[in-house]
């Protein structure tokens, strides 16, 4: 994404939060970031912008490294890889105040998980994902992703499946 001039960045605010923007006052815990990051991705990608109140008034990030970090930690919780464009957040400053902006790209591939669980953004909500409303392709991709398991035996393996849709000429 192309680097914001401080007006857009102030109408983003201004207009307050959306389907494709997320308004912080600070950063969140990084496990509870990763859902956001992850359902804007699954739906239109989008925009979080850290340092801004409800009343979308910009109050600043105190410690802008911190907000970077657990940003980027969140990031890298979400599987397959979410990386974000640019891959660091940027630092702006509007109003004599610094603002954390992290621009999250529109998944082009599986959908991202973030704790077992695929996020969606339904308005200014970041929601389950139910898998039965999963595409094809993207529930085909659930047979490979690693899942925790406490035992593991042929039987229980997927190999079986992988084959059958393989030989159907479904693969690539």
């Amino acid at each position: 994404m192309a680097k914001l001039s401080n007006e857009e960045l102030q109408q983003l605010i201004l207009r307050g939060e959306t389907s494709t923007v997320e308004l912080k006052i600070a950063p969140p815990r990084p496990t509870e970031l990763a859902e956001r990051l992850c359902g804007m991705a699954n739906a239109q990608g989008g925009i979080l912008i850290i340092g801004v109140d409800d009343a979308h008034r910009i109050v600043g990030v105190s410690n802008t490294r911190l907000a970077v970090d657990t940003i980027l930690r969140a990031a890298r919780q979400i599987q397959p890889a979410l990386l974000l464009d640019p891959l660091e957040p940027e630092i702006y400053t509007v109003s004599g105040k610094q603002l954390v902006v992290a621009s999250i790209p529109r998944h082009t591939g599986p959908l991202y998980q973030s704790s077992g669980v695929c996020w969606v953004r339904r308005g200014t909500y970041t929601v389950p994902y139910p898998a039965r409303r999963a595409p094809p392709y993207q529930r085909w991709h659930s047979l490979f992703w690693p899942q925790p398991t406490t035992t593991h035996s042929p039987k229980r393996s997927r190999v079986h499946l992988v084959s059958r849709y393989a030989g159907a000429g479904r693969l690539c």
